[in-house]
C-alpha cells in the first residue's frame, strides 16, 4: 500500500510539461540554440485545460472516517492505509492549491450488520443514521464495500465504477461520502483488488475535499476545454486519470 501510495502521488501531479530529455537531443540543443529561446520550442499549442471554481466551499481540514460492514476483510489494510494517505506528501501536493489543509483520520465506524450480497446507497445510509446520527459537516465518510457485495448506483460497482462521491444526508445534516470498491484489474492487471481499493479511495478522497457538497467548488473544466467532461468527469483528481506513468495508467 505504501507502494501504491508513492505511485500515486507521482501521478498526481498532472505536469503540464515532460521533463527535459537527457539523452541526445537534449545535448544538441544546448550547442546548437535549440532548446527554450528557440521560437520553434515549445511548439504551438492551446492552453491547458483548468478545473474551475464554482463558489461552493471545500473542506479547509477535513477528516477521514471509515465505514464498514461488520467483518469486511478489508478493514486491517484500509485502517492501515489512510495514516500511510495522510502522511505521504500526497494529500498536500493534490490538494493544498485549492484550499484545502492537512487529512485527519478519525476513528473507523462499524455499520453493525454483516456484509450484504446486494445494497444501495439509500440502504447504507439508513444504516449509517442509526449509529452515527449527528455526522460531522467537515468529515469524509469514507464507505468502504466489500468484494463480495454489489453497490448500484445508477450502475453497478465494478461493472460501471469502482468509486464515487457525493453529498449524502442524515436529518438536516449535509456530510461529504465518498464509496469505494476494490475492483481487480481496473487500472492494470499488476494491481491487486487491495491496490485498486488504494487508488480509488486516494482519487475520491481528493475530490470529496476539493468538491464536497451540492452546491459546487472544484467541479468542472472551463467553457473552453468542456469537452474534456464527457471523459474525465471533471474534477480535480479525474484530470490526472489518463497520465501515464511507468507501472500503469493510474488515478
Amino acid at each position: 500500500l505504501a507502494t501504491v501510495a508513492v505511485v500515486l502521488a507521482a501521478a498526481a501531479g498532472c505536469p503540464e510539461t515532460p521533463p527535459a530529455d537527457e539523452g541526445e537531443g537534449a545535448g544538441e540543443g544546448a550547442g546548437e540554440g535549440e532548446g527554450e529561446g528557440d521560437p520553434g520550442f515549445p511548439a504551438p499549442h492551446d492552453k491547458a485545460p483548468v478545473v474551475e471554481d464554482f463558489g461552493g466551499p471545500v473542506l479547509n481540514y477535513p477528516s477521514v472516517r471509515a465505514v464498514y460492514f461488520s467483518g469486511d476483510p478489508q478493514q486491517s489494510d484500509v485502517d492501515a492505509f489512510l495514516p500511510e494517505l495522510q502522511s505521504s506528501g500526497y494529500w498536500a501536493q493534490v490538494t493544498s492549491e485549492y484550499g484545502v489543509g492537512d487529512l485527519t483520520v478519525g476513528l473507523p465506524i462499524d455499520l453493525g450488520a454483516a456484509p450484504p450480497p446486494q445494497t444501495t446507497t439509500t440502504s447504507i445510509i439508513t444504516k449509517f443514521a442509526q449509529v452515527e446520527p449527528s455526522p460531522d459537516p467537515g468529515t469524509i465518510y469514507l464507505f468502504v464495500i466489500p468484494q463480495a457485495t454489489t453497490l448500484e448506483d445508477d450502475g453497478e460497482c465494478c461493472l460501471d465504477f469502482d468509486g464515487f462521491h457525493e453529498q449524502d444526508a442524515v436529518g438536516a445534516t449535509s456530510f461529504a461520502a465518498a464509496y469505494a470498491c476494490g475492483c481487480e484489474g481496473d487500472d492494470g492487471l499488476q494491481f491487486s483488488s487491495l491496490d485498486e481499493l488504494a487508488i480509488t479511495i486516494s482519487h475520491e478522497l481528493a475530490e470529496s475535499a476539493t468538491d464536497p457538497f451540492n452546491n459546487p467548488a472544484y467541479g468542472g473544466i472551463d467553457d473552453d476545454h468542456v469537452a474534456w467532461e464527457i471523459e474525465t468527469e471533471g474534477e480535480v483528481a479525474d484530470m490526472c486519470e489518463y497520465l501515464d506513468n511507468d507501472a500503469a495508467d493510474v488515478d
